[in-house]
């Protein structure tokens, strides 16, 4: 009998077992702190609660590069609901380590959005075939204050949920010293310390939202989602201004729709 009630008690999890994208054929192992390569690929390959991927599905030497980009800068430890939309939790799981999932050629590509990634592709007035679309940062969209929600893993919080605010007062003046502000949160970072290196990020990016769409010609196939591409165009001031690809689309006119966004490499984590 207890008195009072039942007590209270207290686990560790060390997450779910998970392969390795650098070892699949080795035995699944379980962290606190997992790479979210190795995260993702578990979570596309499940059929249980995931997509249920094969791995030929999936183009592992893209997943093993990101595993590499992501070591020592970004972990996953939290939790993932099944029962949420699958679309859903993969987005907590890029978010938590600044990626982007591309589905190309019949594979799905992670992709870690970093600093000093090189070209792919120039752009330039002999090879795109249509108008240019210049769309600048819309205020909407961009921010001078974010606060962040999570889980705090410090020994003295032991989880509990957390807010992280990180402002920027430079932004603040440039924008009449009227606060913009955004939430968000990230339920599967325990670490403050990257909370704020991704909250100062987010704050950086919202101002440098500048976007382009054209079309090009076929011959260009092989651009795709989250390619980084240097545009040059007289008329815009663009001398090898580099963009970060954000959609394709082949038309029935045989041409390749892109829409991209400003890539500046000093702002990256």
């Amino acid at each position: 009998m207890y008195e009072g009630g039942l007590p209270t008690f207290t686990v560790v999890l060390e997450g779910k077992k998970i392969r390795d994208v650098d070892n699949l054929s080795a035995a699944k192992t379980a962290s606190a702190d997992q790479n979210p390569a190795d995260v993702l690929h578990d979570y596309l390959t499940n059929s249980t609660y995931g997509k249920g991927l094969e791995d030929t599905d999936i183009d592992i030497a893209s997943f093993q590069q990101a595993k590499t980009d992501c070591k020592g800068k970004y972990n996953i430890n939290g939790i993932i609901d099944p029962e949420d939309r699958i679309i859903d939790n993969i987005e907590k799981i890029l978010n938590a380590c600044n990626g982007q999932l591309v589905y190309s050629n019949g594979k799905y590509k992670l992709k870690i959005k970093k600093q000093n990634e090189t070209a792919t592709h120039t752009f330039t007035k002999e090879n795109i075939v249509s108008e240019v679309s210049v769309a600048l940062t819309d205020i909407k969209n961009r921010y001078n204050k974010i606060n962040i929600d999570f889980a705090n893993g410090d020994d003295t919080v032991l989880f509990n949920d957390d807010v992280v605010i990180r402002e920027n007062a430079t932004y603040k003046t440039e924008d009449g010293n009227k606060t913009l502000e955004q939430t968000i949160e990230m339920p599967l970072t325990t670490s403050e310390t990257e909370v704020e290196t991704m909250g100062d990020f987010l704050l950086d990016q919202s101002r440098h939202g500048m976007t382009v769409s054209f079309a090009v010609a076929h011959t260009q196939f092989g651009v795709e989602a989250g390619d980084i591409v240097n545009i040059t165009l007289d008329e815009y001031g663009f001398t090898n201004k580099k963009f970060r690809v954000l959609t394709t689309e082949l038309t029935t006119e045989n041409t390749i729709n892109i829409i991209a966004q400003e890539y500046v490499s000093s702002i990256h984590i």
